[in-house]
């Protein structure tokens, strides 16, 4: 029988002090420490390889509807990507992250920055968002954020912030790339410990050398996740250098090294300590849109984008704006019914589930009509079965009964309370529908 050769098992990199030692001669870290245990100097270099060589977003809408958040508010935007991963016919072994949607989670956002409330996205907001996208096919594959301020030119340009004189992707950037690739290993059988390395990942919207904005694909590297896990780096106040962290009683940090070419044209070799370029730690991808778009998504009207209640203006997500989503569906829509093509929509889908009017099996079957492997006669035929569904539509239509009883009646009061929120002018507070005063500043509604 012939034998089949296996690769040697792929090893992750790992950078702190073994606990236990291997030895077992003595009391582990940090009471002692020997040469079994203790870990090894470490030498920088660029990565070679890429565990994903593109980025395609699968049509232009999906980033355009995301910068219109920068466009409308001024402040910066954070969202995770969700789609597949395909091979890259343009490299050879090649793989590229579809991206068919970006779900924004809740943040607060600021002109110069912003801070995402990573509680609630990991306990709550994760769950639901990646059981749509299960049923879609879809996984979670990426980040993505601006990092835009308009030149205040008047013709429509950016500031270029990010170039080869100052840095591509700073070191909190970097340290932020490093937990999220952690937390989303991919899967090898061919590795020891059933995983190896990372294909999350990170896109920065931000201004080119021509004012224009463009997408910057990066990962960064096996190393910065194992020198991130090990608590050996730390981001400093320069966004072009990485901090070695000190080491402390509890805390060993060996040697690390990295190696340039200096202004004689030799390479030489430097010790990383107190700080080193954050590039040593970024691996460059590429990113771009396909010449003929085929987005999985395909409603034409698409519902609102969640977490976006600090938008002046935007529409917010709740049963008034689904009311009127499914009315536009049906009307731009009538050969099919209308509402098969409203369901292709990621947001709508994600919003469906949290109103708990649907069983796990009937999320399943619209997440099924939503990517188009339901005819639009069949689909029309389950809706009409689909008991949540059904509800759902009745619950609207007592809602547009209430809204013409109101109106017929002349009470305006009554006509405000079927706005769920409003904005405040002052202070841009989210109220509740119902209330007249704002309930931060105090002023009235309408001031």
């Amino acid at each position: 029988m012939p034998s089949f050769h296996q690769p040697p098992p792929l090893d992750e990199p790992f950078f702190g002090v073994k606990i236990p030692c291997p030895g077992g001669r003595h009391a582990p870290w940090p009471a002692s420490i020997c040469t079994l245990c203790q870990p090894s100097a470490v030498a920088l270099n660029m990565q070679p390889f890429r565990h994903v060589d593109h980025v395609q977003f699968a049509s232009h809408g999906i980033v355009n509807d995301f910068i219109e958040f920068w466009r409308t508010s001024g402040t910066q935007r954070f969202g995770f990507m969700y789609g597949r991963y395909e091979r890259h016919p343009e490299v050879p072994l090649g793989i590229k992250a579809v991206v068919e949607v970006i779900y924004e989670p809740r943040q607060h956002n600021m002109q110069d920055g912003l801070s995402v409330d990573f509680d609630h996205w990991w306990s709550t907001e994760s769950k639901i968002a990646d059981d749509i996208a299960s049923k879609c096919g879809l996984q979670r594959v990426g980040c993505i954020f601006t990092d835009l301020e308009d030149d205040s030119t008047g013709r429509g340009t950016v500031l270029v912030k990010r170039h080869k004189d100052a840095f591509f992707m700073s070191s909190v950037e970097t340290c932020f790339a490093a937990d999220l690739q952690k937390r989303h290993p991919s899967a090898c059988k061919w590795s020891s410990t059933g995983q190896h390395g990372s294909k999350f990942v990170t896109c920065i919207i931000t201004g080119n050398d021509k004012g224009g904005i463009d997408i910057s694909a990066y990962q960064v590297s096996d190393a910065t996740v194992a020198l991130r896990d090990a608590d050996l780096i730390v981001a400093s106040t320069d966004p072009s250098m990485m901090l070695v962290a000190e080491e402390t009683d509890g805390k060993y940090v060996q040697e690390i090294i990295y190696r340039y070419v200096n202004e004689y044209n030799t390479p030489v070799s430097s010790t990383a300590k107190p700080a080193f370029p954050v590039e040593y730690l970024l691996v460059n991808l590429t990113s771009g849109t396909p010449e003929k778009e085929d987005a999985l998504f395909k409603s034409s009207a698409m519902f609102s984008i969640e977490n976006r209640q600090s938008l002046l203006g935007a529409a917010q997500q709740g049963y008034a704006e689904l009311h009127q989503h499914l009315e536009k569906a049906i009307k731009n829509n009538a050969q099919d019914g209308g509402y098969v093509k409203a369901l292709s929509d990621f947001h709508l889908l994600v919003y469906l589930k949290t109103t708990d009017m649907f069983s796990d099996d009937e999320l399943s079957l619209l997440t099924r009509i939503a990517i188009g492997q339901e005819t639009a006669s069949t689909a029309n035929r389950l809706l009409e079965g689909c008991s949540g569904w059904q509800t759902l539509l009745t619950v609207l239509q007592s809602m547009d009964t209430t809204q013409t009883t109101s109106s017929g009646s002349g009470s305006s009061s009554t006509n405000r309370q079927q706005n769920s929120t409003w904005s405040c002018q002052h202070c841009t507070m989210i109220n509740e529908g119902g209330d007249d005063d704002c309930s931060m500043c105090g002023l009235p509604r309408n001031s």
